[in-house]
């Protein structure tokens, strides 16, 4: 049963074809699909890095990296007037992204272009200033104290590539290209990671970490930033709506802020709570969040340029949008959610040693994030409305909730209230996010779906943990085998449970089809006769 407040003032628009609404369907799926495998190879490399990083390193030392990260990515979302596409939980895509796709479509290509070039020297500006103030001695000491701060200063230049990387890799996707930046991406972090690991194989420390985080963000610069002056249109109108931009980006700016709060100050929070340490067994359990996100924050990053740029036909045709990608998000994290969940006992093993109390922490986080996940389909139907206050009191009053059962559990519970906290955290925004589209008529709720999607992964999540007991490996070589082998039992289990409850629609592998290449389609066909 779908419950659907979409009516009223949508009736009298002109009907959109619905070939039309599948071509946008597509379109954003395809964009988001791919922005996700980029994250799926950035998971595979991070994975591989991460295990190599709480093996080589103490957690002091990977509390500092963690530490830094927050810093670079803080930097990156100032820099560039919106949230990463990485490390920045919920999204708000900047104004590069808004509004190119609104241009491009109009056929105003030197404005187009204007957009891209002021939005990146801006970046620029602002990052290199930042960057300046984290490299002052003082600043410097205080933040790597007791430890060195010879890493801070690479993290500094780091901050300058991320933010120029972030806001290119945007311009490509605001002009209809999120398969392109999605493929460039990808290939950034295979460098990142590969460059960090080595150097930290090599004995290079913390300070390693982040000169191959340098080397693959400026592959994500130099890959991005030509694509997006090569595809905007030379001819066309040059003027810029710029009281809608800075509009845009003034109300976006303090949301990204608020977004960045909510997805990081869980980690501060336990660094204030302990040390390093602590921050270091904490951030286990926020990088397995992390890739659940990665999905809707995907979905998010392709959906907000491909809505904006429907025109007049918009309203009505994001109506079906929205519908099908609300079951489209559930679908792909659900599962990954409750599979961290399942198999988090068995991650301790496979990381240095001090990180035995991160299971409940990695359950509980990973879990809320997936049964959260359709707020990637709210917020961008606030950003797509130019309703970014409501987004920003959203996260607020989640970050207000954070901060407030942090406060009450932390005391009894430790990290874990932290945790507890985050998750309280997500559920008030979606509680908020609803409420706003309600008043508006333009929620959608896909219940049924909803419900069966919670069903097969908890199904699935049994079965995986069953498993993971049976085995009950103890060697580090062994626990790997076993986290890699219940993957396709995963896979298979939850397919099963989804066709039992008859979850899956026709539609559904109808978008499937037209998203996967034509060689591959014959799979979409294939799945559609095993699970319909």
């Amino acid at each position: 049963m779908r419950v659907s407040a979409l009516h009223g003032h949508f009736d009298r628009e002109r009907r959109v074809p619905d070939v039309e609404i599948l071509d946008v369907q597509t379109k954003v799926a395809r964009g988001a699909s791919s922005l996700y495998a980029a994250n799926v190879v950035a998971t595979v490399f991070n994975t591989a890095y991460f295990v190599l990083l709480t093996n080589v390193l103490a957690p002091q030392e990977v509390g500092l990296v963690s530490l830094l990260n927050i810093i670079v990515i803080a930097i990156g979302t100032v820099a560039i007037v919106g949230s990463p596409m990485v490390g920045a939980g919920l999204s708000s895509p900047p104004a590069v992204a808004r509004f190119l796709a609104q241009y491009t479509t109009s056929g105003g290509g030197r404005a187009a272009r204007k957009i891209v070039l002021t939005s990146f020297l801006l970046c620029a500006a602002i990052s290199v200033g930042l960057a300046s103030l984290l490299c002052y001695p003082p600043v410097a000491r205080s933040v790597s104290y007791p430890l060195g701060s010879g890493a801070v200063l690479f993290a500094a230049v780091d901050a300058v590539l991320f933010s120029l990387g972030q806001i290119s890799a945007f311009a490509v996707v605001g002009v209809g290209r999120a398969g392109t930046a999605g493929l460039v991406l990808g290939l950034s972090v295979v460098v990142k990671y590969s460059v960090a690991s080595f150097l930290l194989f090599s004995g290079f420390g913390a300070q390693g970490v982040f000169m191959g985080f340098s080397a693959g963000d400026f592959a994500l610069l130099a890959g991005s930033l030509p694509i997006a002056i090569g595809t905007t249109l030379r001819g066309g109108d040059s003027r810029v709506e710029g009281r809608a931009i800075f509009g845009y980006m003034s109300s976006v700016l303090p949301s990204s802020l608020v977004g960045l709060a909510v997805n990081q100050t869980g980690k501060l929070l336990a660094f204030f709570h302990g040390s390093f340490s602590d921050l270091a067994v904490f951030n286990v359990a926020a990088v397995s969040a992390g890739v659940v996100a990665q999905g809707p924050t995907a979905l998010t990053n392709a959906m907000v340029p491909t809505l904006a740029g429907l025109g007049e036909d918009g309203p009505s045709a994001r109506r079906e949008v929205i519908s099908s990608l609300a079951r489209y998000v559930s679908l792909v994290a659900f599962p990954v959610g409750f599979w961290f969940a399942a198999v988090s006992p068995l991650l301790p093993s496979i990381l240095g040693n001090g990180y035995a109390a991160a299971p409940p922490l990695i359950a509980i986080m990973s879990a809320s994030v997936s049964l959260s996940a359709v707020m990637s389909v709210y917020s961008s139907e606030l950003l797509v409305g130019r309703r970014t206050s409501l987004f920003l009191l959203g996260n607020a009053l989640g970050l207000v909730a954070l901060l407030a059962a942090s406060y009450a559990l932390t005391p009894l519970l430790g990290l874990l209230g932290i945790a507890v906290g985050r998750a309280v955290m997500l559920f008030v925004s979606l509680l908020a996010f609803g409420v706003f589209l309600r008043k508006s008529q333009e929620l959608v709720v896909e219940y049924s779906y909803y419900l069966k999607a919670l069903a097969g992964s908890t199904v699935m999540m049994a079965v995986v943990f069953a498993a993971s007991l049976l085995a009950a490996p103890h060697a580090r070589p062994e626990s790997a085998a076993v986290i890699l082998a219940t993957v396709p039992l995963a896979a298979l289990v939850y397919s099963v449970s989804l066709k039992s409850l008859g979850a899956f629609k026709e539609q559904d592998f109808q978008l499937l089809e037209r998203l996967l290449p034509k060689p591959f389609s014959r799979l979409a066909i294939l799945a559609r006769k095993l699970l319909v």
